[in-house]
């Protein structure tokens, strides 16, 4: 009771000084954040989020808060379920902080992250993340953060407004994570040369074509691109060209493409053999045609290879055995031909295994069996043979198996 009582007492009198000190005067970091507190219903946080807010201890004892040597925030991490506005404009005040992260779970937020966020220009790590729940419409607008050119990480999720046409002005990014946005991607990202990961999901209707210049972002390790986030069932795919220029990149270790695209075309052997650090390939409803090559296969690193309802053509090659560390394969809904290979049986970690909906004939190999990992298995609506081996039935899933 006197923790709270004190607490209280602590909140007035800092108002008060607030209050009484007028405009002009510039606000410490302690009324900053008892600012922040109020603002965003801090009394009603969960008492694990609000631990030691507006007590006796330093501000740097406050949950989520960090400070430097000279008393300054320079972390501020904001984790709340009951928010109904979104952070004040003074926050614009904490110029030294480095890295603000703000959690929010809450479908009722009445106001947009203001403009002043864009004076926390020694921010190096911005992460804003709101409840997808929130029906788009009204979302908070994505606040302008182009001025924050020391940026090295960046998520932004549960926001709407389309991607700033100047973004290629946070030279410095090194991950960028934009969820729920709408419009086209503009060519300006291709100049963040120094991106390691990037993530661009939207929940709007897809609008133009990924950027053919993507493949200057030679750093990149992570691509994903999906523009049917939050869309049920199935739909309309962009009148838009393939990023045929991401298999210029050579450090490429995971690449997801979602309904980015109609027209595919194929996956070029002599370009995709270069790319030796790829351990994931997902491509879905991308329009994709052609052979798997075998050269996807050649440095035996692929742990994922989901590439489903495109237009793939020819056999599954024999060379996938050399894939022993695939986790994943679903080659379902294309127009793939021939047999089922026996070297899958080499790949003992399969936990997922989906051929169905293609044209595939022959034998179900013996050697599937020695995937006991299974979980996940549809060779259905193809023309296979009937007969089911023995060792495949004692498989310990097989009763969730479909033919």
């Amino acid at each position: 009771m006197r923790k709270v009582v004190l607490s209280m007492v602590c909140l007035f009198i800092v108002i008060a000084m607030i209050s009484c000190s007028g405009s002009s005067k510039q606000l410490t970091d302690q009324e900053i954040l008892v600012i922040v507190y109020e603002a965003m219903n801090g009394p009603n946080w969960r008492d694990s989020q609000k631990e030691n807010w507006l007590s006796e201890q330093p501000i740097g004892e406050w949950k989520g808060v960090e400070t430097n040597d000279e008393g300054r925030v320079i972390k501020l991490e904001l984790r709340a379920d009951s928010v109904t506005e979104l952070v004040p404009v003074e926050i614009g005040g904490l110029t030294e902080l480095e890295e603000l992260s703000i959690f929010i779970n809450n479908d009722g937020i009445t106001n947009d992250v203001p403009a002043e966020i864009g004076n926390l220009t020694k921010l190096k790590r911005l992460y804003l993340n709101l409840s997808l729940f929130i029906p788009y419409e009204e979302r908070p607008l994505l606040p302008d953060i182009t001025s924050l050119v020391n940026l090295e990480y960046l998520f932004i999720s549960g926001f709407r407004g389309s991607i700033p046409d100047n973004i290629g002005q946070l030279s410095k990014l090194q991950t960028l994570s934009l969820q729920g946005l709408e419009g086209k991607i503009p060519e300006s990202i291709c100049q963040l040369t120094e991106l390691k990961e990037l993530v661009l999901n939207t929940n709007k209707q897809p609008e133009g074509e990924v950027p053919q210049c993507i493949g200057k972002l030679t750093k990149l390790k992570k691509l994903s691109i999906d523009y049917s986030t939050g869309f049920a069932g199935n739909i309309k795919r962009p009148n838009a060209k393939f990023p045929e220029s991401i298999w210029d990149l050579p450090n490429l270790e995971y690449l997801f493409l979602r309904t980015v695209s109609s027209a595919g075309g194929p996956i070029p052997g002599d370009k995709i053999v270069k790319m030796k650090k790829l351990k994931g390939v997902t491509i879905i409803d991308c329009g994709i045609t052609g052979t798997i090559p075998t050269e996807l296969f050649a440095s035996g690193e692929l742990r994922t290879l989901d590439i489903y309802r495109n237009a793939i053509t020819g056999t599954i090659p024999t060379e996938i055995g050399n894939c022993v560390q695939l986790s994943s394969i679903k080659l379902h809904h294309n127009e793939l031909t021939g047999t089922i290979p026996a070297e899958i049986g080499n790949c003992a970690k399969l936990t997922l295994f989906l051929l169905n909906d293609n044209q595939l004939t022959g034998n179900i190999p013996n050697e599937l069996a020695k995937c006991e990992k299974l979980i996940m298995f549809d060779l259905s609506n193809n023309q296979l043979s009937s007969n089911i081996p023995a060792d495949l039935k004692a498989h310990p899933k097989f009763s969730s198996f479909k033919f």
